[in-house]
């Protein structure tokens, strides 16, 4: 009687254990699905970074405009005021002090 009971036994491990092996191959695909995810979206905002990257790097260069060479903080404010402006240091261009330049 022990004999026939113990096949039996090693049929509902091996089953269970099918059972096991075919959830662990199903989380793994589950896994492997979300890394694809995560992998695409990672190289996707690697490539808006480094295009962030040179556009921020090219805003902060030298340029040389006028006759002198300016900071990157002086272009753009200076940029729109190109077309108008002709000669950017002369004293009737400096309108910024209402007083004239004078301290009070």
């Amino acid at each position: 009687d022990n004999a026939s009971s113990e096949p039996l036994k090693e049929d509902d491990e091996i089953a269970q254990l099918k059972v096991s092996l075919q959830r662990e191959k199903a989380a793994k695909r589950k896994m492997y699905s979300y890394l694809v995810k995560i992998a695409d979206e990672l190289k996707s905002l690697r490539n808006e970074s480094e295009q962030l990257i040179h556009a921020a790097e090219y805003a902060r260069k030298a340029w040389y405009e006028g006759g002198m060479w300016r900071g990157p903080n002086v272009l753009p404010a200076a940029a729109g005021q190109h077309a108008v402006r002709s000669s950017y240091g002369s004293s009737d261009n400096n309108s910024d002090d209402e007083d004239g330049g004078l301290g009070s």
